[in-house]
């Protein structure tokens, strides 16, 4: 019995007179070609390929090099202004001038 693997298929269907949604569909499957043959729609079939284990769980290489990069940068500094908290600073300064900029836009419209 061949073992059941989790194989993504890319398409492209027509929800309206020219206008395409590309959707994913995953099916488990012995082989890419009878995942393909699984799906029947109008769509057409862009790629099939196996679902890796960081596409199951929403995370990626990349994402977790960046959390040891980030430990490491912050293992290094000695606790004074270390780049994570630079960078949380840096987050709310943003928040704070969108939140003052709303505010400053609404105090004029009711003027």
């Amino acid at each position: 019995m061949a073992k059941r693997i989790l194989y993504e298929v890319r398409i492209r269907e027509e929800v309206a007179p020219q206008r395409w949604v590309k959707k994913s569909k995953f099916y488990n499957a012995g082989s890419p070609s009878e995942a393909r043959n699984f799906y029947k729609g109008k769509g057409h079939i862009m790629w099939v390929e196996k679902v890796s284990r960081e596409k199951l769980m929403g995370v990626g290489e990349f994402f977790s090099m960046g959390n040891k990069l980030m430990k490491e940068f912050a293992a290094e500094d000695n606790g004074h202004n270390t780049l994570l908290v630079q960078l949380k600073e840096d987050e709310k300064g943003r928040y704070r001038q969108k939140r003052f900029s709303f505010l400053k836009h609404r105090g004029e419209e009711r003027s």
